[in-house]
């Protein structure tokens, strides 16, 4: 299967782009669109980003703290924000219910399709 997108050295091109290279700057543009609507992010307050605890390599908890590719992204996002972003890992269940009761900002979730 062909695939486009950058290789690890920066270069453009077909066959040498990982599917993290493609899939990582569309979520990245996700995120960029959805934050904004949140009621956190709209008043420069610190968004919260509620997350399944026990997804590696996405996300999970290491001695205590929030680790994985879903974690980094969100900190990446903070660095280039006006926003403080924290993350709080939990049970899959109790993330959805607190972004449904809005005592979450946004969902901390990706999807790993094989």
């Amino acid at each position: 299967m062909r695939q486009s997108g950058f290789d690890h050295n920066g270069r453009f091109g077909t066959e040498t782009a990982t599917p993290c290279a493609v899939v990582l700057p569309l979520i990245l543009l996700f995120f960029s669109f959805a934050l904004p609507h949140s009621t956190a992010a709209a008043s420069g307050q610190t968004i919260l980003f509620a997350a399944d605890k026990s997804y590696p390599p996405i996300n999970y908890l290491e001695n205590g703290t929030p680790k994985g590719l879903c974690i980094d992204i969100i900190r990446t996002m903070s660095k280039h924000s006006n926003n403080g972003m924290t993350v709080k890992l939990m049970e899959l269940s109790t993330s959805q219910e607190m972004v449904l009761r809005s005592e979450a900002d946004a969902l901390g979730r990706l999807s790993v399709f094989k």
